[in-house]
């Protein structure tokens, strides 16, 4: 039976409503101030009333009681996160209203405190409940240099971190928010640093299990490796095997035209990682026919891969599609690079032979990252094409065990 509640005038009930409005706004600015400035986290004496009376007061008709129940219920803490999540779906609008404010900073006031007593635990032995934690240690191991990295990265997210918790689905729908929110003119404006726990944090999320980003996140993320706090920790930081560890399970795990920025990141940062995702653009079902993202995997190949994908890249040798505009050289000949041609120096390169020895001349010029410069390699003509085609064919045929 629902308790009834005495008729008013209308002067009292307008100043009730008032009232009522009047809290709201307080209530609101008050969740403006940073959550660790809200009320201290302390248990509630146990003579005090107990969380769900304490709910049922969140709609008294008394503005002083709302307020009083308010602070109460967050000085409880976690331990009233059930009667709190009874309180967001009840019948009353300021119950829902009010739970569900004081369920948000309930629950960043319990992260943060797992956060601390996680960083603050010298020997390691507890996840205190964190999200993620289990799945990076499993990872990336229980050093202090990753146990160090972790908590960086989820005081640097720790909204990504909690939505670990609602599922892969709202991690996906979380970690594009944040990327697009990092994009915005004003973050731009006002000159916001990637760090280097933001890009980690986002990299591990995206690697989840079940998590399936936008391509544009994703890509994002991934550019994100190339610039500030990242590349220094990639290339001389502390903790770069690491870094390099969780940046290299992302590179292993892209698809599609994100792919494209993972394996430059591999070939970059000589990482073998980049193998997967190149031999993943020529797979059936990929959605990969730019051209540049080919070439690219192309030389990828060619840096981390081995006689055995000769299989991948002979089927090239019919691809005609253009990579390089034509370039006079000396005023006197006109070369053209086309996709087939990076494929063909590759594939000598492969069985150890020097592409300048079967028909490509001089011209090619060695490439520390990319294997070979793809302007070096065209030819003048179909002619001279076909003929070093032919050659390797008849290599092939002579030899044709990888």
């Amino acid at each position: 039976m629902h308790r009834l509640r005495p008729r008013r005038s209308n002067s009292i009930a307008n100043s009730n409503q008032n009232a009522r409005a009047t809290g709201l706004v307080r209530f609101a600015a008050l969740l403006a101030v940073p959550v660790c400035l809200a009320w201290p986290v302390r248990a509630e004496p146990p003579d005090g009333p107990n969380a769900e009376e304490l709910v049922r007061q969140l709609g008294d008709l008394r503005f002083s009681v709302r307020e009083r129940a308010t602070e109460q219920l967050v000085r409880i803490g976690s331990d009233a996160l059930p009667a709190l999540d009874a309180g967001a779906r009840h019948r009353d609008r300021e119950i829902r209203y009010r739970s569900g404010r004081i369920l948000t900073i309930v629950r960043k006031n319990d992260f943060q405190r797992r956060l601390e007593a996680f960083a603050s635990d010298a020997r390691g032995e507890k996840d205190h409940g964190l999200p993620g934690w289990r799945a990076f240690r499993d990872a990336f191991g229980v050093s202090t240099a990753s146990r160090s990295l972790f908590v960086e990265m989820v005081r640097a997210e720790p909204a990504l971190f909690q939505s670990l918790d609602e599922g892969p689905k709202e991690a996906a729908f979380t970690l594009d928010n944040r990327t697009l929110a990092i994009q915005q003119p004003a973050a731009q404006v006002g000159g916001e640093v990637i760090s280097l726990g933001t890009v980690a944090a986002m990299l591990f999320v995206m690697t989840e299990g079940g998590v399936e980003p936008s391509d544009q996140a994703s890509n994002f993320v991934l550019s994100s490796c190339f610039q500030g706090s990242f590349d220094k920790a990639l290339s001389d930081g502390p903790n770069r095997d690491l870094v390099r560890k969780i940046l290299g399970k992302a590179i292993e795990q892209s698809h599609d035209w994100p792919a494209y920025t993972a394996i430059r990141l591999a070939l970059r940062y000589d990482m073998g990682e980049g193998l997967k995702p190149a031999l993943r653009t020529f797979e059936g079902g990929q959605n990969v026919n730019i051209v540049y993202i080919r070439q690219f995997a192309i030389l990828a190949i060619g840096r981390f891969g081995d006689r055995s994908h000769t299989d991948v890249l002979e089927p090239l040798l019919d691809d005609p599609t253009p990579c390089v505009p034509a370039q006079a050289i000396n005023k006197q000949m006109t070369f053209e690079t086309q996709l087939r041609d990076i494929a063909l120096a590759v594939l000598w390169k492969l069985h150890g032979q020097d592409p300048q020895n079967h028909g490509f001349g001089d011209r090619v010029q060695e490439d520390p990252q990319l294997v070979f410069h793809p302007s070096t390699l065209g030819f003048p003509g179909d002619a001279e094409r076909q003929a070093a085609i032919r050659e390797w064919h008849a290599f092939r045929k002579a030899a044709p065990n990888p």
